[in-house]
């Protein structure tokens, strides 16, 4: 049983802070532990320790860039995402590959899909545009998962006027 209290030491300190005790209550059920047992916990602990860092990693990351200042390094999170820099980023993209679209809003949000962080960028455009040079700078600025959205028109259809009597 000492080995079995020594080996849920290798879990990540967040995982006993919340599991210990529960653990070493099933534990003592045991009289004493098989070796598949004892490997269970060891792959356990690796187990923990990613998924530990793995929730601790989703943060968004901006690169050095070229001629890049300091205000574009270091960690963001969602209150600190500087919509400033992220929106003269895009609207930078957007002239560098002549794109016809207008910068709307950028979030920095858990997707509903799989809940792993994206940084969403809005935007308005007439057409469809191929994206993929655009979305490739903005990923390679922010090292994250990047969505393009298209909330809308540049310039709007004019609307028929179907008040006018076209029979006179």
């Amino acid at each position: 049983m000492k080995i079995m209290r020594w080996l849920i030491r290798l879990y990540p300190r967040s995982w006993r802070d919340r599991y210990q005790e529960e653990f070493i209550a099933m534990l003592e059920q045991y009289e004493r532990p098989r070796i598949t047992d004892i490997l269970d916990i060891l792959f356990g602990a690796v187990d923990a320790h990613i998924q530990y860092r793995m929730n601790n990693n989703n943060k968004v990351q901006t690169s050095s860039l070229k001629g890049g200042t300091a205000s574009m390094q270091g960690d963001l999170d969602s209150d600190a995402l500087d919509k400033a820099f992220a929106q003269k980023t895009f609207e930078e993209g957007i002239v560098k590959h002549e794109l016809p679209m207008q910068y709307v809003d950028v979030e920095y949000a858990p997707s509903f899909v799989d809940q792993k962080t994206t940084l969403t960028f809005y935007f308005r455009a007439d057409n469809r545009l191929d994206l993929k040079a655009l979305c490739k700078d903005l990923g390679g600025v922010y090292k994250q998962r990047i969505q393009l959205k298209q909330v809308g028109r540049i310039n709007p259809k004019p609307q028929e006027d179907s008040c006018t009597d076209t029979k006179q």
